[in-house]
Order: C-alpha cells, then structure tokens, then sequence
C-alpha cells in the first residue's frame, strides 16, 4: 500500500499510515478519534506582579511609586503577551495524548483536518 501524504510541514507530517509530531510517531491505525481542545495560560504570576506593583503606591516614596510602575508594568506586558495553546488530542486503544502544541489556531486546524481526513480515508 503506498503512502499517502496530506500534510507536510518541517517535521510534521501526516499520511494515511502515520502522523508524525514533535518527534514522535503515531500509527493512523491506532487513532480512533482526534480532537481540538484549548489550554488558557496561567496569569497568576502576573497578577502577582500587579498587585505587588499597585501595592507599593501605599508606601509613596519616590523608589516605592518607581518600582511600582515597574512592577504594573511589567505584569501588564506579561499578561497581555500570553496567548491560548491549541492541543491535538488523539484517542486510541490506550487513552489520550497530546500529540501537538502550538499558538497558531488555524496552523492547528489544518493539521487536525489531515488527521481526521487520513482517518476517514483508512475507512
């Protein structure tokens, strides 16, 4: 049986017999199901850094006020910088695993419709 490529990125790559991410190889025949899922990224620290920063406004001396914009500020870019990881889950016979990771929603999406169409394909 040949293979059949329906994606190929860098090392990425899925085809009717395998998928291939992150230095790992999946067997398609294995692969009952694979899905979309969303991690939101943790701001706690962040937060932290706000707070610690809006907090020294109560000390109001020139350094404490200095290190207070720095501290709001800082925790601000951070917040603001982090972003949503899309994770491909794959369900076989032995439960889920992660199989990719990115930022990139559409990146993901396409990766996840090569899968599913390869798995669609096996019949």
């Amino acid at each position: 049986m040949d293979e059949t490529m329906y994606f190929v990125r860098r090392d990425l790559s899925v085809s009717n017999t395998r998928f291939i991410a992150e230095g790992q190889t999946y067997p398609i025949s294995s692969v009952t199901s694979a899905k979309l899922e969303e991690e939101n990224p943790s701001r706690t620290m962040a937060i932290l850094f706000g707070v610690i920063g809006l907090g020294s406004y109560l000390i109001e001396t020139p350094a404490a006020i200095i290190i207070g914009l720095v501290f709001t500020a800082v925790a601000i870019a951070w917040a603001t910088s982090m972003k949503k990881v899309f994770v491909i889950v794959l369900n076989t016979s032995s439960g889920e695993s992660q199989a990719f990771k990115s930022t990139n929603r559409e990146y993901v999406e396409l990766i996840l419709g090569a899968i599913n169409k390869s798995i669609i394909q096996r019949g």
